[in-house]
């Protein structure tokens, strides 16, 4: 391996040494599988199955890409030249094989995988570790040959390649770990995903852990659900319903009934979790029928659980119902119903499979309306209890029935079969019956969540976690299989409410005065929940020392949002209202932590002050020597007309007067003259003198509001001189006069 890395050695047909080296560096004291193929005029390397260099091969003069001196010697683990021990073998070797073809990249794959699996058992060679992918279906021949080239394949095997564990996962709306939320109720999706197990039996248990606490959503003691959601993949339709329990307490229900035996109910895609059936009361009789099982012989403990929407309140109707032999008209081994006056009831029959039918009712279900209904029951404690959206409403502590353990009748869905009344009337959803009583932490999960089955493996589990206090929660979902096979999400941690972040201003002062208009603050953010802040507001807003807001200028109130702790005024929105006006800022940040903004921070006030400040350049004009009646002037920039900078914060008003130029004439008059023109582009207003004005003694405003921004801050003044015929000779001046003053 010298650098390290494969090499080729060879001589081309010229008698030239050759080498071509791979691409990877190869670890030392670990076992690889490596390979060179030649193919045509091509060398390439392969390392571990992959391919790890492509090298041209150099044929030499003559081009001739066969191997020079066949018949040479073979050696393994050393070099040719005696003594030679830089190329001497340092390691082991095995499974050496030499090709008199080309093999491809496939058959080099297959090879490093054999050789990482080979087993022979009285001469039966199996081979694995041939790697794909979770849920691919393969079809596997083996084939065999002697030395005669006599081959003989095998029958072909399907071979379906399944995860070992069931596969679990949060997925959206599921907040990622870590997360923080202002809400009191959150949205959690679980998908699981199992192939039934090498058994072929499927989920053992799905749980959900809430802040240390786990609720069983799925287990032994669940005997009886459904989802009633019609699933063709499940082999539902409007007679079958499938019962997802491990127990297949499978319902089934007429599609034409006859009179007091029910039919079927109607699907509806509108129910509480997807789709629900609905039931017609005593007017048109609807049930669904699951035959006695063992499973739902139960005795001493039970849970009976649904959605339901009811559409009128009648004596007794049932909603879950197993019927008691002693009288399967008139009395249930255990039931869930609903009384006429809106109340949830449990009954049962009395003990020793007696014939009375103790009641416990409690709550009061609304009509039209989408609501939970549970009951749970405990022989040993004498005690039931009712709830309603999860809260236990009612508790009997003195129930004196029991359900006949003798009983094998079947369990009813929405009616009593072969009875005129008592029939559901409105829409069921989402039925489970469990072996146990659930404590009452269970049935309010249960009325937070719903689990179901959409595909022959493959589950939802969701949960809309509510009426949550502020605080730090963790939570996560596990499954098994009924092989034991366990696997479950990873462990997130959320945070409900938020400690609002605090701003802190540092600068400018308050109370502070500047000449800038477009002035710096700068301030600092604490949270003390260690949040990372997401942005910030500041607001500017201007108010006058007499009361009030600003106003004339544009808005008195200007919020900016920035991702820094810091904000410069752009030069295009600069604070519009003075000190010297009698208006005052006062400035205020606040912080977002990605849940919501903090407090305003305590304000400071900012003064904007006007400055007024030119200057001029050049300040001189010479025309030089002009004739009576002649006249010159600064239009074509000769001589260089004034041009006038404004330095300040601030429109400015630039007034000029002038000191009398001529001996001979009135003055002012026409002879000495000046008009403003611009020097960049939108730097005065509409009142600015453009055009020839007689100089004067008297200060009058020549440029009206030039601008103060340096991209439109300068104005030109143009002078134009007339010399009267009556001028007599000698030098002539005047001295000009420009003043600024504030102009907004």
């Amino acid at each position: 391996f010298p650098r390290n890395r494969l090499r080729f050695d060879y001589k081309d047909s010229g008698g030239a040494s050759r080498d071509h080296y791979s691409n990877s560096v190869i670890t030392p004291n670990i076992w690889h599988y490596v390979a060179l193929v030649r193919e045509g005029n091509r060398i390439k390397f392969y390392l571990d199955g992959s391919l790890d260099g492509n090298r041209p091969f150099n044929a030499g003069p003559d081009n001739n890409l066969g191997i020079i001196n066949p018949a040479s010697e073979f050696w393994i683990g050393d070099s040719v030249i005696s003594g030679d021990i830089d190329e001497e073998w340092n390691g082991a070797i095995d499974e050496l094989a030499l090709y008199n073809r080309s093999l491809s990249s496939g058959e080099i794959l297959t090879n490093y995988h054999r050789g990482k699996g080979v087993r022979v058992l009285k001469n039966i060679v199996t081979l694995h570790n041939q790697y794909t992918s979770i849920g691919d279906n393969w079809t596997c021949s083996v084939f065999v040959s002697n030395q005669n080239e006599n081959e003989k394949e095998t029958n072909n095997a399907s071979i379906f390649i399944r995860s070992d564990i069931p596969q679990i996962e949060f997925v959206p709306p599921t907040l990622p770990n870590g997360s923080a939320t202002l809400n009191t109720s959150v949205q959690i999706n679980v998908s699981i995903i199992d192939e039934g197990g090498l058994s072929g039996a499927g989920i053992k248990e799905i749980k959900f852990n809430w802040n240390g606490t786990n609720y069983s959503f799925y287990n032994d003691s669940l005997v009886l659900m459904m989802n009633f959601d019609n699933r063709s993949a499940l082999g539902e339709n409007d007679t079958f319903v499938r019962d997802l329990s491990r127990y297949g307490n499978n319902g089934t229900c007429s599609p034409i009934g006859a009179g007091d035996n029910g039919k079927c109910p109607t699907f509806n895609v509108s129910g509480k979790y997807n789709g629900a059936f609905e039931f017609f009361g005593d007017s048109d009789k609807r049930l669904i029928e699951i035959n006695h099982s063992n499973s739902l012989n139960i005795t001493s403990e039970i849970t009976l659980m649904a959605w339901i929407k009811i559409k009128s309140y009648t004596p007794d109707q049932r909603i879950i119902r197993k019927t008691a032999s002693v009288d399967p008209i008139n009395r249930d081994n255990y039931a869930i119903l609903l009384s006429s006056s809106g109340a949830v009831q449990f009954r049962t029959v009395s003990a020793n499979c007696g014939s009375d039918f103790p009641i416990a009712s409690g709550g009061f279900v609304p009509l039209n309306e989408w609501t939970h209904v549970a009951a749970t029951f405990v022989n040993s404690a004498n005690t039931v209890r009712i709830y309603i959206n999860g809260i236990n409403v009612a508790t009997n502590t003195s129930f004196n029935g029991e359900p006949c353990s003798s009983d094998i009748t079947p369990l009813y869905i929405g009616g009593i079969k072969n009875r005129s009344i008592r029939w559901f009337n409105g829409t069921i959803d989402e039925v489970r019956i469990w072996n146990r009583p659930l404590s009452v932490g269970e049935v309010k999960e249960q009325y937070y969540s719903n689990l179901y089955k959409y595909d022959k493996e493959k589950w939802l589990l969701y949960i809309n976690q509510s009426n949550l206090t502020n605080g730090t929660y963790t939570y996560y979902s596990a499954v098994t299989d009924i092989d034991n096979n366990f696997n479950m999400t990873d462990v997130r941690t959320l945070r409900v409410g938020n400690k609002l972040p605090v701003v802190t201003l540092d600068s400018p002062a308050d109370g502070a005065t500047t000449t800038n208009r477009t002035p710096f603050f700068n301030w600092s953010a604490t949270d003390p929940d260690g949040d990372a802040i997401q942005f910030y507001q500041i607001n500017l807003s201007c108010y006058n020392v007499l009361g009030g807001v600003c106003s004339g200028k544009g808005p008195y109130e200007i919020i900016t949002t920035t991702a820094a702790n810091s904000h410069t005024v752009p030069a295009p929105d600069y604070l519009r209202y003075l000190i010297d006006s009698g208006n005052y800022y006062n400035w205020t940040v606040r912080a977002n932590d990605g849940l919501q903004y903090g407090n305003w921070a305590t304000p400071r006030r900012i003064n904007i002050q006007a400055l007024v400040d030119i200057s001029l350049n050049p300040n001189l004009i010479d025309f030089g020597e002009v004739f009576p009646g002649a006249s010159k002037n600064t239009s074509n920039e000769v001589p260089p007309p004034f041009i006038i900078e404004n330095n300040g914060s601030v429109f400015a008003n630039v007034s000029v007067n002038a000191s009398r130029l001529f001996v001979s004439g009135s003055y002012p008059s026409n002879n000495y003259q000046f008009k403003i023109r611009e020097n960049e582009a939108g730097s005065f207003g509409p009142q600015t003198l453009t055009d020839w004005t007689n100089f004067s003694s008297l200060l009058q405003v020549a440029i009206a509001a030039l601008d103060f921004n340096d991209i439109r801050d300068s104005a030109k003044t143009d002078v134009l001189v007339r010399v009267p015929s009556s001028e007599p000779s000698g030098l002539r001046n005047s001295t000009v006069t420009f003043l600024a003053s504030l102009g907004e």
